[in-house]
């Protein structure tokens, strides 16, 4: 295997095509070139312009291929430099967005907490009641939503209850 991989390199031919020497037999007869009379033939001018055209495609084909995908593109382009922008931009959109959304979180926490340390009056618990019975009776939202709205009207109704 490695003799046919040398014979490869070489250039020879496939060891299929060698003719196999026996030990009596003469080595094989190198091919002989061409007759000089024989050359090869003009070629038109039609087949040289098409040719010519070909070449030209395929050399436009390959510009643009390596235009688009990494040709000249390196650390300073500006493609590459807007397109870190964007990412920077993004990753500090996206980080003040976080902090917004657990200020919020944490402002509605600390009304939450304040609301159940200090117990409500008895207009509050009416308006409250009042405003909790017309959410429900509209409807709007899902199921979860009608039985939060329903607890918590149970809940205000039994603390009304202590006042």
């Amino acid at each position: 295997m490695l003799r046919n991989l040398a014979r490869a390199a070489r250039g020879a031919r496939p060891p299929a095509a060698l003719p196999r020497r026996r030990l009596s037999a003469k080595p094989p007869a190198k091919p002989t070139k061409a007759e000089p009379g024989e050359r090869r033939r003009k070629m038109t001018r039609e087949e040289v312009d098409a040719l010519a055209a070909a070449a030209k495609a395929q050399q436009r084909l390959v510009d643009t291929e390596s235009r688009l995908f990494g040709g000249g593109v390196g650390a300073t382009h500006p493609f590459v430099l807007t397109l870190l922008a964007a990412c920077v931009g993004l990753h500090f959109y996206n980080a003040d967005l976080q902090t917004k959304r657990e200020e919020e979180e944490e402002l509605l926490e600390r009304l939450r907490a304040r609301r159940r340390a200090r117990p409500l009056s008895a207009d509050e618990l009416d308006h409250a009641l009042a405003r909790k019975r017309r959410l429900l009776d509209i409807g709007e939202g899902d199921a979860a939503d009608a039985a939060r709205l329903s607890e918590e009207i149970a809940r205000l109704e039994a603390e009304r209850r202590n006042v």
